[in-house]
């Protein structure tokens, strides 16, 4: 055991003494190796530097070749068969393009901003979807063809603004497009030069001009230099019957060359409508009445109606009275 300690004891003092021995060592080592790496990086740097500069200058310098050997290619006799290809080319990818619907061109979602689309025949609403035409201008050599649901302008004080003339009818569809009644307006075809349907400047900021086939009621309005324009009626028999329909003053002349010359009215087409009859011209029956409205069926007269020849320029007035089932008389004058 003596013998067995004193060994284990030498042979620590030994492994101690060797530890410290390598330590000092490796500590040594480590530091050189520091000092070259550290001259060597630097070195290193220097070098990829001055490589660095020596390359860009050869790119520069290559690249300025490339670029004149290509000017001197383009101004070459060859210029123009290389012209020709970039014809032929740009007619294949027209004829591949012509084929295609906006849908497929711009089939990765972006939207056509370009300043002009040109020769564009159909451009279909389907084929657009939900993408938006931004173009300044679209130019077409015939007709542009935009079917399906269109929306212009996204905005009330948007302006759009046509330059063209629209052919043939436009249709008006209340407010929701659910279809069924529409409001046409049709032109018509016209024949005697350009008509103007000029719009009202209307008061108020936001006047609103109605149009209705219905009976309107006029109150508080001013009605200025009205000019009703008269239909002549021959009489040209023993007895006539004057259809009156919608008129509200009618000329009478008196062919028949007979005195009292007999003539009845249709009835009113409308309660209130108001008729002013005129004797205009008519025979000399030797200052008998040229001719007659009497007091019948549908008249109810202050006595008859019976101006001579000498009295042309004679009227009555008269008002239809759908509760009389009647003409009433208003006022006469023989003049």
């Amino acid at each position: 055991w003596n013998k067995i300690q004193a060994d284990s004891s030498a042979i620590w003092s030994k492994v101690n003494t060797d530890s410290t021995s390598l330590y000092s060592k490796l500590e040594s080592d480590s530091t050189d190796l520091y000092d070259k790496l550290d001259a060597d990086s630097t070195s290193l740097y220097t070098k990829l530097q001055s490589d660095s500069t020596d390359i860009w200058d050869e790119l520069k310098a290559d690249s300025l070749y490339l670029d004149d050997r290509i000017q001197a290619i383009i101004a070459d006799d060859d210029s123009t068969a290389t012209w020709n290809k970039i014809l032929a080319d740009s007619t294949f990818l027209k004829g591949l393009l012509d084929g295609q619907t906006i849908s497929d061109i711009l089939s990765n979602g972006q939207d056509a901003q370009s300043n002009s689309i040109n020769n564009l025949d159909i451009v279909d609403a389907d084929s657009i979807d939900t993408r938006i035409l931004s173009a300044d201008t679209i130019e077409v050599a015939d007709y542009l063809n935009v079917n399906g649901p269109i929306n212009l302008g996204d905005d009330p004080t948007d302006d759009i603004t046509i330059n063209g003339e629209i052919i043939g009818s436009v249709s008006f569809e209340g407010t929701g497009g659910l279809g069924g009644d529409v409001v046409v307006l049709n032109p018509g075809t016209p024949t005697n030069g350009t008509s103007t349907i000029a719009m009202p400047n209307l008061a108020g900021g936001n006047g609103v001009m109605v149009v209705d086939n219905a009976t309107q009621t006029l109150s508080n309005k001013t009605m200025a230099s009205v000019t009703i324009s008269p239909n002549t009626e021959s009489l040209t028999a023993a007895t006539n019957t004057v259809t009156v329909g919608s008129r509200t003053l009618i000329n009478i002349t008196d062919s028949d060359a007979g005195s009292n010359t007999d003539f009845t009215l249709s009835d009113g087409v409308s309660d209130g409508q108001m008729l002013i009859i005129i004797f205009v011209s008519g025979q000399d029956s030797g200052g008998q009445p040229s001719l007659r409205l009497t007091d019948n069926d549908n008249t109810r007269l202050n006595g008859d109606w019976t101006p001579t020849f000498g009295e042309l320029g004679s009227t009555i007035t008269l008002m239809w009275n759908n509760t009389l089932g009647d003409w009433v008389e208003l006022n006469r004058s023989i003049n």
